[in-house]
């Protein structure tokens, strides 16, 4: 049964580039521009349920082994990787704003170089917000398993996908 699926795919493949110019290369952009929207929120849906599940899993055996008495070696561990992702996403900030893609970025004659300044500008408050808060009472009322770890690990997402969207200006 796979066989069969696997044959139509790679048939749908080839039978695309027979297909002539013309009115179709419209629609199938927009079959694109769905099959990527739909991409990137599967993996914003995998992003959540890993970084829920890796915390959940090392708070659960930080108070197993508390009650134990042993070293909390998992809450230095979980302190780390919380802190691994803050520098990673400040070093992608930085690297935004200096990289030979950006470094037309300061010159505000163009249009271009002011939106990729707002984005990388609104995507690191939009950070600064999501993990303040992550931490505040109320939320973590509401949900006790929640915190920095997470946030960190669903901000990596949208910070890859606006460097990846920076391409070079025509």
């Amino acid at each position: 049964f796979w066989g069969l699926k696997y044959l139509i795919l790679i048939g749908a493949i080839i039978g695309a580039f027979f297909i002539p110019r013309g009115e179709f290369g419209q629609v199938w952009m927009y079959f694109g521009m769905i099959g990527g929207f739909l991409f990137i929120l599967i993996q914003l849906v995998l992003i959540i349920d890993f970084a829920h599940s890796w915390a959940e899993a090392w708070v659960d055996k930080y108070e197993e082994t508390e009650s134990k008495g042993c070293q909390h070696s998992t809450v230095h561990a979980l302190i780390f990787f919380t802190f691994l992702n803050y520098a990673v996403a400040i070093t992608a900030v930085v690297l935004f704003f200096t990289t030979t893609q950006l470094k037309q970025l300061f010159r505000l004659e163009t249009e271009s170089c002011s939106l990729h300044k707002f984005f990388i500008s609104f995507n690191l408050i939009l950070c600064v917000i999501i993990s303040i808060l992550s931490i505040l009472p109320r939320i973590q009322e509401s949900q006790p398993r929640s915190g920095l770890l997470q946030v960190k690990c669903k901000r990596t997402l949208p910070l890859s996908t606006l460097f990846e969207s920076f391409g070079e200006d025509q």
